[in-house]
């Protein structure tokens, strides 16, 4: 286990955002003109996009939410005999798409026009897509970079971000804690991210509680669509739509009790140099207690009460708060260039640790980490998550992300071969010692498999060293 945390040099923190930013897909807007040969070139160049994992800007729907501004590269591209037949982009399309213009014959200057961003002559679609994208990102970064350099100044104290990912039951609950806050209601918004933009449920409960307990500030509730499937990437997009000075994140099967925003905002308010915070999880027992909720396994379903009776400056990774109750200051979570998305949650996934780096880079950008207990949330996962299937998940992924951060830069690296090697013999000793609990020995047990499941990617990496 790496007893501390290092995290990427100031300056660097940057180019590891940019290497982060280069795996993420762009959201294509392919039109034509009428000619049967530009009709053609927009059909290969969708197969072509569609086959190197971007997404058709036909895939969304006004409906599910308003796009984000910023971690959103979009292009919007025209296949035309030339500038006069090009068609317009989509209206609900991002201001700050990429525009492209392929004349279909073949013939195009490179460079801008008052109304193209780009201009490029038409190749094979593979090549000619692999082109725009990487000119779509570079001219998002610029975008990103701009909002670095100069953040949007604040409308409110505090914006919740609700990422969601088909729980409508769910999500209604945390919506409904958060309709309920004491902190004043000119103070903070609610942003919701809807992460399955096909989902039509959470612009349903968004708007039943726009007339409900939202219904004295209905503007306050907003609903965003992130096309891209990946818990880190809805965060982002969180932040990118978040007009508040402090962004707070909950899960979409947690409820905030009434004083939760009092307490965050409490919180910054007395800790100045607080670039993150974060603090108790308390798991919502079910009734009757499921058969593989192990006393001392509530951990493996977020529950987690600080060893601290006041607000306390943490530097150590595994006392960093977790990601169901974890907020920042909005200016420092653009410094950094957002979370990592090759990080976190995808689907039902069990990965996770997007919070983790998130807080080590808060660290390396000066600022500390702080754990309040009193800003409280109950967590209350689906039932059907209680199995062991869930804990092995779990156990399997904590061990993978821990190599990650270290193999990746933002802890220090102490997992070795032979130490992991050891580890995984010493779960297995302890496993059957005599008079161990049947949990505690299966634990010991999933242990040791999760430490020999490291032994592959080491050896990899020792192989590759020596050649």
């Amino acid at each position: 286990m790496s007893s501390g945390t290092a995290g990427p040099a100031h300056g660097g923190i940057l180019d590891d955002f940019r290497r982060d930013f280069a795996l993420t897909p762009v959201v294509w807007s392919i039109r034509s003109s009428e000619a049967p040969r530009a009709a053609a070139l927009a059909e290969g160049l969708r197969r072509a996009a569609t086959a190197a994992g971007h997404l058709p800007f036909d895939s969304l729907s006004p409906r599910a939410g308003e796009l984000p501004r910023l971690w959103l590269p979009a292009v919007h591209v025209c296949a035309a005999v030339d500038e006069t037949e090009a068609t317009p982009a989509p209206t609900i399309l991002p201001r700050h798409a990429f525009r492209v213009l392929v004349p279909s014959g073949g013939n195009a200057s490179s460079g801008a026009t008052p109304d193209w961003d780009c201009r490029l002559p038409a190749t094979a679609p593979a090549t000619l897509v692999a082109t725009i994208a990487s000119k779509a990102r570079a001219h998002h970064l610029a975008a990103i970079a701009a909002e670095i350099d100069a953040p949007s100044p604040p409308a409110c104290r505090l914006s919740v971000v609700v990422c969601t990912y088909r729980r409508p039951a769910n999500l209604a609950r945390a919506l409904a804690s958060l309709g309920a806050q004491r902190f004043p209601a000119a103070d903070h918004e609610v942003v919701i991210v809807n992460n399955d933009p096909a989902d039509r449920a959470p612009a349903e409960i968004v708007a039943e509680a726009r007339r409900t307990s939202f219904a004295p500030r209905p503007d306050r509730l907003r609903l965003v669509q992130c096309p891209f499937p990946g818990l880190s990437f809805a965060r982002n997009a969180g932040i990118s739509q978040a007009r508040g000075e402090v962004v707070s994140f909950l899960d979409d099967d947690a409820v905030a009790p009434p004083d939760w925003l009092e307490q965050v905002w409490r919180t910054f308010d007395a800790h100045p140099e607080a670039g993150v915070i974060g603090g108790a999880i308390i798991l919502d027992m079910p009734e009757p207690r499921p058969r593989w909720l192990k006393p001392g396994w509530e951990k493996f379903w977020s529950h987690r009460v600080p060893p601290f009776t006041t607000p306390t400056a943490v530097d150590r990774w595994w006392d960093f708060p977790w990601g169901a109750n974890w907020s920042a200051r909005r200016r420092v979570l653009v410094a950094m260039g957002g979370f990592r998305t090759r990080y976190g949650r995808r689907g039902a996934n069990a990965a996770g640790g997007e919070e983790i780096v998130a807080a080590c880079l808060a660290r390396a950008l000066g600022h500390a980490v702080v754990v309040a207990p009193a800003v409280r949330v109950v967590h209350a996962p689906d039932p059907d998550r209680f199995t062991l299937r869930h804990v092995w998940g779990r156990m399997l992924a904590a061990r993978r992300e821990e190599y990650r951060w270290q193999r990746d830069g933002y802890l220090p690296r102490e997992m070795r071969l032979a130490g992991v090697a050891r580890a995984s013999a010493r779960h297995l000793k302890r496993a059957w010692r005599r008079g161990l609990a049947a949990p505690e020995r299966l634990e010991h047990l999933m242990g040791a498999c999760a430490d020999a499941s490291l032994l592959v990617p080491l050896l990899r990496e020792r192989w590759s060293w020596r050649s």
